[in-house]
């Protein structure tokens, strides 16, 4: 126990490992609950475990919230000690690396000596960050061959009956199409309904001859754009279409000249705001360690840190000194979006 303390000198961190090991999975907001009843002055929490079977600790009384939700994990975990030591080791980031990759090999020799089409569309498939949002905005960004602004798509969500339905509009788009509006089956949570209304506008866009070939052209002219200037030959040996655009984001996101962490097409996953910790800032960008992990495959990548640039920072204007808007250690506040690198928080705030 004063070992896995030791690593992980937080209590609220230590359990959330603590779950994630039990679990064998990232943990939600759901998985750890923390309830904090005042008496009088003091402060006292009790912290629910949905994930291994509804437990509950409470905490000793102290003078704040935070103070008291650390006591109730610090409980938790000691409650756990025994079997935290008896579980096996986590699986390094190598070994999962090294699983996904030999599965996906399996998966292209089976594809290809069965003949099926497609063999060339299994990585989208097994991409997280490729989602009919994610290619929406990047076929948005082909045909206006310049990064999207705020407001040039907009999408709005509304309870109805059986669950959410969104709407999505896309000023960006040349002509009539800038003023149409595209709506999504009903779906379960504002984040389904919000992909299923990208999907519709996808499918009709992609299917129309003119805005095709537009798209066609576009692709073309990328090189000599302002929006993709210092591209060159990295583009078109990404391949054609969606993929070769993502395939070439990811793996040349923060190179010189091209697009980087905060201009890459990304998408929140996170419908109420998250918090964390600063694990470590540079001049214009950090690291972020959340207190409870979106339930995302995503969530497995850079040990559990999500990205953040100076630019998603609430009160942060261009030509400020950033190298000391954060500082490590400092909690804050923040939404989770998935972009072709991984994870990153946006709407960042200062606690």
């Amino acid at each position: 126990m004063a070992a896995n303390m030791a690593e992980d000198p937080d209590p609220k961190t230590a359990l959330n490992h603590l779950c994630q090991r039990c679990a064998q999975r990232p943990v939600t907001k759901n998985d750890i609950v923390y309830t904090v009843n005042k008496f009088g002055q003091l402060y006292q929490a009790i912290v629910t475990l949905n994930c291994v079977g509804g437990e509950q600790y409470a905490g000793e009384s102290k003078m704040t919230p935070k103070e008291a939700e650390k006591a109730a994990a610090e409980q938790a975990v000691a409650a756990h000690a025994a079997t935290l030591a008896n579980l096996p080791p986590p699986i390094s980031k190598d070994a999962r690396h090294a699983e996904r990759k030999a599965a996906l090999a399996e998966k292209r020799e089976r594809r290809a000596n069965q003949g099926e089409e497609g063999v060339e569309d299994i990585d989208d498939a097994n991409n997280p960050a490729i989602t009919p949002k994610v290619k929406l905005n990047t076929l948005c960004m082909k045909l206006a061959q310049t990064y999207l602004k705020k407001g040039e798509t907009i999408y709005e969500c509304r309870q109805v009956v059986g669950g959410f339905q969104a709407t999505v509009k896309l000023a960006c788009l040349p002509g009539d199409w800038s003023g149409r509006v595209w709506a999504g089956e009903v779906s379960s949570s504002k984040q389904k309904a919000e992909q299923s209304a990208a999907a519709v506008a996808l499918s009709q866009i992609t299917g129309d001859d003119d805005l095709s070939k537009l798209a066609s052209e576009s692709q073309k002219g990328f090189k000599g754009k302002a929006m993709m200037k210092g591209m060159g030959k990295g583009f078109l040996k990404g391949g054609k279409g969606f993929k070769g655009f993502l395939d070439w984001a990811w793996q040349r996101g923060k190179g010189k000249g091209g697009m980087s962490g905060p201009d890459l097409p990304r998408e929140r996953i996170t419908e109420e705001p998250s918090t964390g910790e600063v694990v470590e800032w540079k001049e214009k960008y950090g690291w972020i360690k959340p207190h409870t992990l979106p339930d995302h495959p995503a969530s497995e990548a850079r040990n559990g840190m999500v990205y953040c640039s100076c630019q998603d920072i609430e009160g942060y204007t261009e030509g400020d000194d950033a190298s000391a808007i954060l500082t490590k250690g400092q909690v804050v506040r923040f939404h989770i979006y998935i972009d072709p690198s991984g994870l990153g928080a946006e709407e960042v705030a200062r606690q």
